[in-house]
């Protein structure tokens, strides 16, 4: 016997450009050795690129907007991966889920 499903709606995510650069910088994954660059143009907040634990620039994923879902959590526009970033008082960092990964981890680097 199938339950039903109980659906609520979600407020739409609209964070200003201020409450965006709260996720601005760049965070790295001991798993992937992957260090991700995220930014903000033109009032949206962007995975710029990726850089490998070689130093090398990579861009093996679509570096593109990524769009608000909700609080703390954005989508990769053109792939199926999303951001859900932990804060205390401020980012500390995001899990990834995505293609066929769940919750790897990036810890927000330090800035000098």
């Amino acid at each position: 016997m199938e339950l039903p499903a109980t659906l609520e709606a979600i407020k739409e995510a609209r964070p200003s450009e201020t409450a965006l650069a709260s996720y601005v910088g760049d965070y790295w994954s001991d798993e992937l050795r992957a260090t991700y660059h995220v930014t903000i143009k033109a009032g949206k907040l962007w995975l710029e690129d990726l850089t490998g634990a070689d130093g090398i620039v990579h861009h093996t994923l679509p570096f593109d907007e990524l769009l608000p879902l909700q609080m703390d959590e954005f989508a990769l526009t053109g792939a199926p991966v999303v951001f859900r970033f932990v804060r205390k008082t401020t980012v500390t960092g995001f899990a990834l889920n995505g293609f066929h990964e769940r919750g790897i981890l990036f810890v927000r680097k330090k800035t000098d």
